[in-house]
């Protein structure tokens, strides 16, 4: 778990982002938290006050997992889950192995966000590192860009 600042906390839950961005460092850490094949069948989907909807690809693992929740809430306590339901739904499909270098591309942050962020953060500095911090977020989840939808 990343350690933060609590100004940084209260600026990232000041703009509606401090959930989505416990939710990234929960997908991040999840193969550290559920060892596999478990890991392999599930996605940590949304996070909204507290309660984690998790997508299941398969009802035989979907009655699996739930047979762990309570292991699953003691694990993602640390990432501001309180809750969790657990739901039939696609599941990214794992890497390989082998890391995939990303392409140098501009990660594009929408522009009522940044208008937020300059409005709120008067400190260039603060406000530089949390665009990158933003765009770095945003980066980590490159590799499920590609799947379909989860709504």
């Amino acid at each position: 778990m990343i350690k933060l600042s609590p100004l940084f906390i209260d600026i990232l839950t000041e703009l509606g982002l401090y959930e989505e961005f416990q939710l990234n460092i929960l997908r991040r850490d999840l193969k550290n938290l559920i060892k596999p094949p478990l890991s392999f069948h599930i996605y940590p989907a949304y996070l909204k006050n507290g309660r984690l909807i998790v997508s299941v690809d398969a009802n035989e693992w979907l009655y699996e997992i739930n047979l762990h929740k309570q292991d699953f809430l003691k694990r993602f306590s640390k990432y501001g889950v309180r809750d969790i339901k657990f739901r039939l739904g696609k599941v990214p499909k794992q890497p390989s192995g082998e890391k995939k270098t990303a392409p140098s591309v501009e990660i594009e942050i929408p522009s009522e966000l940044l208008d937020r962020i300059s409005e709120n953060i008067k400190d260039p500095e603060l406000r530089d590192a949390l665009i990158k911090a933003i765009k770095a977020s945003i980066a980590q989840t490159e590799p499920y860009a590609d799947s379909r939808s989860f709504s």
